[in-house]
């Protein structure tokens, strides 16, 4: 089979309407085949013609279903992600985790709490989904609850995915007992490689600990731009505006790439600071970095200049 598509793609015979449609039939004879043909169009975002195909499917198994479902899920069309999930004869953890997902991506995490507390069967991607589905819709307190919850129970363990899910939780409530034993969690399970440890950074930075921010920041054994811009955020919305470019400098003597959020972060210092120069001066040199101004950084420039009554440089 793999031979013969070589032959037509070598020989470009797949402008041939009938040899194209001889070679998906001939692909798609395995169920497995089938789905993954599915999984091609959905993943390419037509999910009109995976529907197509998953319509005529002679024996529709959970794993079709479920790739259907999580296409449907991307493409912010919940309601036929859940037309097709309420008509499946069965269902895993998969399916119920793919619609818990797609509610909280929906913004409805009433509906998102619903199919999760009706789960038969949780796993960790389970909780990290409604935790993160919490936080991500400013339900700081309700992911923390959950979070407690999770931490309680026997059946399922904490990984790294539902540290990183859970830390906004907790600064957002200053929740500095938990963050402490969140860091011993990560030092005691060895996860400090692969927690992105810039989220502890932010976290400690957002409850006010720039102290143990900065410490958390020099004891990282490869730095880099997401972790130095979480410093240089805390620093700056803590008012600590000489310390926050003072990171900023250091990164670009160490080679560090700054990127748009990089930039978005030392333009705001600037501004709410009133350090005129210094923020003309990084916001030229953001065509140095390759960065295209963005509506972001157009907005700290304006505030900036507005403010010390450049009103005319503002409005150019």
């Amino acid at each position: 089979g793999l031979e013969v598509h070589c032959v037509v793609l070598k020989n470009r015979f797949c402008v041939n309407l009938y040899v194209g449609t001889s070679l998906v039939e001939m692909f798609v004879r395995s169920l497995v085949s089938w789905t993954a043909v599915i999984v091609g169009f959905a993943r390419c975002g037509d999910m009109s013609k995976a529907r197509k195909l998953f319509d005529v499917m002679p024996d529709r198994d959970i794993a079709a279903s479920n790739v259907m479902i999580d296409g449907y899920v991307k493409m912010g069309c919940i309601y036929l992600a859940r037309d097709l999930f309420d008509k499946m004869k069965d269902k895993n953890v998969i399916s119920w985790t793919s619609m818990v997902h797609g509610y909280c991506e929906d913004d409805d995490v009433v509906a998102a709490r619903f199919m999760f507390d009706c789960m038969p069967v949780k796993n960790v991607l389970s909780w990290n989904a409604m935790i993160r589905g919490y936080c991500e819709n400013r339900r700081p307190q309700d992911a923390l609850q959950l979070f407690w919850e999770m931490r309680g129970r026997l059946d399922v363990e904490i990984n790294k995915v539902t540290v990183v899910s859970v830390l906004p939780a907790v600064a957002d409530l200053s929740s500095l007992d938990l963050g402490d034993w969140i860091r011993g969690f990560v030092q005691r399970n060895q996860l400090d490689e692969d927690v992105h440890v810039y989220a502890l950074v932010d976290m400690y930075a957002k409850c006010g600990e720039i102290g143990k921010a900065k410490l958390l920041f020099e004891e990282m054994n490869e730095k880099d731009t997401s972790s130095g811009n979480a410093l240089i955020n805390g620093y700056g919305v803590n008012g600590y505006a000489k310390e926050a470019l003072e990171v900023f400098a250091a990164m670009l003597r160490e080679g560090f790439e700054p990127n748009e959020i990089t930039m978005t972060s030392v333009l705001s210092v600037c501004n709410h600071c009133g350090l005129v120069e210094e923020g003309r001066r990084c916001f030229k040199e953001m065509e140095r970095f390759g960065i295209v101004p963005q509506i972001e950084h157009y907005g700290c420039m304006i505030d900036l200049l507005g403010r010390v009554g450049y009103l005319d440089e503002a409005e150019n």
